[in-house]
């Protein structure tokens, strides 16, 4: 009889459908992200001129109506929305959900036989997928959308979940990276590419964060008060679709195996059978008897 037992083992040149599922998203998804977002800033135009890179929001670039906002100390100022808003939002869009099959489906290609890494794999995973919908809220929730005061429905709710969920991603993916072991990606000579990206996306949402929770201001901070927290947004937002999109993207699909865990079969070990013979008649019993099947003698 045999009995199945799971086994780590790489699969090399076996990849099945869904393997292909991360690649093929995330390289679409940051080639929607960098041509979007570029030809937005191209088409802007208010009576304000156009785009200022590093003075502007980027959700500056999705505003649907004007309207005036409300700056600190009560004073106002006039927000004009561009021509083409929703070439920025549908952006968003496309994006966003591409993020959510690539997280989900990365797992059969990144996990290892480290728990550990495995352990931040999961929590890099789960926080990318929940990242992609929060994209999505960022272009359907813009600057100008009347939310009537209901914290969900404010844009700054989707931005500051975004970047909360893509500072835990970042982190988990480069511990998940660091502590793997036997883990194909991690082989490749220019593993340390994927560091540089993740140690400087690491920081940025890191530094975006405390600026947005009034902790530790960016201009507060030597070499980094050189630019507004305007122009580190988006520059988090390039270098994040930038690594995942042409550097993950690229590497897996050019990466040909498949990290699923295989079924290895093993024979069940078979106990030994001894015959017992009557010390009486000398009629041979099959192994496990109590009683002789001839005289009926109990046996030794």
């Amino acid at each position: 009889m045999l009995f199945t037992s799971r086994k780590y083992e790489i699969k090399t040149e076996d990849r099945q459908f869904l393997d292909y599922i991360p690649p093929a998203s995330i390289l679409l998804g940051g080639i929607i992200f960098l041509v979007g977002t570029v030809a937005a800033i191209l088409t802007y135009q208010t009576p304000n001129g156009g785009y200022h890179f590093l003075d502007q929001f980027f959700s500056e670039l999705g505003i649907r109506h004007d309207y005036i906002e409300t700056l600190a100390g009560g004073s106002t100022e006039q927000r004009y929305a561009p021509p083409y808003p929703d070439l920025f939002n549908i952006t968003l869009y496309a994006s966003g959900f591409l993020m959510i099959p690539f997280f989900l489906f990365s797992y059969r290609q990144m996990r290892n036989s480290n728990r550990l890494s495995n352990l931040f794999l999961i929590i890099a995973t789960m926080s990318g997928v929940l990242a992609g919908p929060m994209l999505i809220g960022v272009g359907i929730f813009d600057l100008s959308y009347p939310s009537h005061d209901i914290f969900w429905q404010e844009h700054g709710f989707w931005v500051a979940s975004l970047y909360l969920l893509l500072t835990v991603t970042a982190i988990s993916w480069f511990l998940m990276l660091v502590l793997s072991s036997k883990l194909p990606y991690h082989t490749s000579k220019w593993i340390g590419l994927d560091y540089l990206f993740l140690i400087v996306l690491v920081i940025m949402v890191i530094v975006n964060l405390l600026d947005g929770l009034k902790i530790v201001m960016v201009g507060d901070i030597p070499l980094l008060n050189n630019f507004p927290i305007e122009t580190y947004q988006k520059l988090i937002a390039y270098v994040f679709f930038a690594y995942y999109g042409l550097v993950v993207g690229v590497r897996l699909t050019k990466t040909k195996y498949d990290n699923t865990p295989v079924i290895s079969e093993r024979p069940k070990p078979i106990s030994q059978e001894i015959n017992l013979f009557c010390t009486k008649c000398g009629t041979e019993n099959p192994s496990g008897s109590e009683f002789c099947v001839d005289c009926g003698v109990k046996l030794k």
